[in-house]
């Protein structure tokens, strides 16, 4: 999916199971690839560059995004994300309920994907603050992460690469 001047893929409103797996997720002017007001979802093995650059928020724009979704849990791991505005962000915001509850960021678990960072601002990032579309504030119960990110590679004019890995916290 590639060269929208919106989302790349974008699943919306009261899914449970989504699988996200292996998709080349390129060059999309907002998020490229984005799980909102939902349950479950495994996001796995997607090739995820340039993306979010469009997008006049700062708290949008993601390789991956997750808002409000996740009651049931969603997995996002084995990830490569390179050049997007932000890396992976997940949002809450008050989005009322569905079928089997609350949409709530909860029970999210992020690990062992590749950001690299370049103009991103943001490799992993919580939020619940307030967003234009709520208004109101909500909170998570339960979130892992654990993503192994890198610094940008830079070249210098007469040798190899240069960058090394960052350490977690």
């Amino acid at each position: 999916m590639h060269h929208n001047h919106g989302r790349g893929l974008w699943a919306d409103t009261n899914h449970d199971g989504a699988i996200w797996d292996g998709n080349p997720v390129e060059d999309n002017d907002w998020d490229g690839l984005v799980d909102e007001i939902s349950y479950s979802a495994t996001i796995t093995n997607s090739v995820v560059n340039r993306n979010g650059a469009g997008n006049p928020s700062t708290y949008e724009g993601a390789g991956i995004a997750i808002h409000a979704s996740g009651g049931t849990g969603i997995t996002v791991t084995g990830n490569t994300l390179s050049g997007n505005k932000n890396g992976i962000i997940l949002i809450q915001a008050s989005r009322g309920s569905g079928s089997l509850g609350s949409y709530t960021v909860q029970n999210v678990s992020v690990h062992d994907n590749t950001v690299t960072l370049g103009l991103t601002k943001i490799m992993v990032r919580f939020s619940t603050a307030a967003t234009p579309d709520s208004g109101q504030r909500s909170t998570t119960t339960s979130l892992t992460t654990r993503t192994i990110c890198r610094q940008p590679t830079q070249r210098r004019s007469n040798g190899p690469p240069q960058g090394k890995p960052l350490q977690r916290r």
